[in-house]
């Protein structure tokens, strides 16, 4: 049969939609006995939701842990907090499904369709379809689609709607295109990235559309639960993630300038105890420099004359994963987005469109979880490659330099730092010796020492701290709007949740407290009375 030139331009773009779905079929019913992992969070807060138990303690980690336990029929470790309130009735259609695994396989495989059939609708849009490269994207983001479906993560659904808002918008139906782009943005929050493109583009009705429909989707479920859930999650714990507090701020795991600067140069005993140096305001300043940089490459790149739209838009969510202070791998499904930009932006330079496969693939592939024993310098490979395509990018590119929009970069940066405080987990000190017990819910003073009540991977325990410490309750000690006060007298001024503060010995005060540490996570920390 004799095809015509279309036809097989054609065939490139559907292929590789078959390759995507073939291999994420192949790897969902490998996944099938994956522990719940991170679907947990969703699952059993709808759960609770539609029991009648959805209160802010879904909030506290311990308390979380300990509900979602009593709905499992497996050991279930998870972390509610960065999720806001809108996933709950978002996942009230797969939280009537029991038991859990089938319902997160079932969320898997329709994440599998919406994302192969957006992929394919876009390349045919795009007219890439004859890029015979499409056949090694799947190649290129093996893990975060095998992680996605591991984990229950959403990223092949959102993908999916970013996708189909941007078609919609290039197609100029700007109320569908701002409510497909709002579902990612109040599920996730930094696919807001994508309103700096739209700000560029001087689409300002768009903006104020996808803005406004972000705005009622995150407060809508004011009407299905307490709206004090939604304004503290906004107002308290939205800040505090913004900064990267999120269980480990210093994990590799997460891949951020934020987290290499603060590895390298913010001790903690428990768990950041051999930095090359402890230079805290260097860490603080460093982050703010880098992602100052990243944001004006990423203008700079979007504001060039010779870049396509479709590239502008993608340019926006890479620099929004460099920009993220816990990045993940099934995240990295999103660099479908320059990847499927580069014959534009690498247009006549093969060697640079190579360039850039290789630099997505090592950046989505690379085993991070390996590398924690190695030199710190080389912890971050992730980072270094997503820098990398960014830097090929601007040289491929070569974009003119504007002052103006650089000189405003400078400005919001330098006046982001002037109202921000550096937060490190520095007041006080520790008490613990090490960071063994996980997440600690509360405690009780015993002849012996401190009887411990708290949360790990192998669920709710209780452990005796044998200490001579003389430890005592005061009623003079009182935590009031977040602080430890005594006789009347602040003594803490740190962000973070403080609670159960009690007497240690005759010059300290002990305390249970989540500063830097993520949202929930408890610790006992004293603090001297001056």
């Amino acid at each position: 049969m004799n095809l015509d030139w279309p036809d097989k331009q054609r065939s490139y773009g559907r292929l590789s939609a078959g390759i995507f779905l073939a291999m994420g079929l192949l790897l969902l019913w490998q996944s099938r006995r994956a522990p719940t992992g991170d679907y947990a969070n969703y699952y059993y807060a709808s759960r609770l939701w539609l029991e009648g138990q959805f209160s802010p303690e879904v909030y506290d980690p311990y308390r979380f842990n300990t509900m979602a336990n009593r709905l499992s029929t497996q050991p279930v470790f998870v972390n509610y907090t960065p999720v806001p309130p809108a996933s709950v009735p978002a996942y009230v259609p797969f939280a009537l499904i029991s038991p859990a695994e089938l319902s997160k396989a079932l969320f898997g495989l329709l994440g599998l369709l919406l994302f192969c059939r957006s992929y394919f609708r876009l390349a045919r849009l795009l007219g890439l379809d004859g890029q015979w490269q499409l056949l090694l994207a799947p190649l290129a983001l093996f893990i975060p689609l095998l992680n996605n479906f591991h984990q229950g993560q959403s990223y092949l659904w959102l993908t999916a709607f970013l996708l189909e808002g941007f078609m919609a918008w290039r197609n100029g139906r700007t109320a569908p295109a701002a409510m497909f782009w709002a579902v990612p943005i109040t599920l996730k929050l930094f696919p807001a990235i994508l309103l700096l493109f739209l700000l560029l583009e001087k689409d300002f009705r768009s903006f104020f559309l996808t803005l406004a429909f972000s705005a009622v989707l995150s407060f809508l479920p004011a009407l299905c639960f307490s709206p004090l859930i939604t304004e503290n999650y906004f107002l308290e714990i939205v800040p505090r993630l913004f900064r990267g507090e999120i269980n480990d701020p210093f994990s590799i795991l997460y891949q951020s300038g934020r987290a290499l600067l603060f590895r390298a140069f913010v001790a903690d005993e428990h768990i950041n105890p051999q930095p090359w140096a402890h230079l805290p305001g260097l860490a603080f300043s460093a982050n703010l420099l880098f992602q100052a940089a990243v944001f004006a490459s990423a203008v700079l790149l979007m504001q060039e004359k010779k870049v396509d739209a479709f590239s502008r838009f993608a340019i926006a969510f890479l620099a929004g994963l460099l920009l993220t202070g816990y990045g993940s791998s099934y995240s990295l499904v999103l660099l479908l987005l320059p990847l499927l930009a580069l014959p534009v932006l690498m247009k006549e330079r093969p060697l640079g469109q190579a360039a850039g496969w290789l630099l997505v693939a090592l950046a989505a592939n690379v085993p991070v979880y390996l590398l924690y024993n190695w030199p710190l310098a080389l912890q971050f490979p992730r980072l270094y490659a997503m820098l990398a395509l960014l830097a090929l990018l601007l040289l491929g590119v070569r974009p003119a330099i504007r002052p103006g929009p650089l000189a405003f970069m400078a400005f919001l940066f330098i006046g982001k730092g002037w109202f921000s405080s550096p937060v490190f987990p520095a007041e006080g000190a520790y008490y613990l010796p090490d960071g063994r017990y996980g997440i600690i819910h509360d405690y009780e003073i015993r002849r012996e020492g401190l009887e411990l009540q708290h949360f790990n991977e192998q669920g709710a325990q209780q452990s005796l701290f044998v200490t001579r410490d003389k430890i005592q309750l005061s009623p003079a000690l009182k935590v009031k709007a977040g602080q430890v006060f005594w006789n009347g007298r602040q003594l803490t001024h740190s962000t973070g949740q403080k609670r159960s503060p009690a007497l240690l010995g005759g010059h300290f005060v002990l305390y249970l407290s989540d500063e830097g540490r993520g949202v929930g996570f408890f610790t006992l920390r004293k603090i001297r009375i001056p």
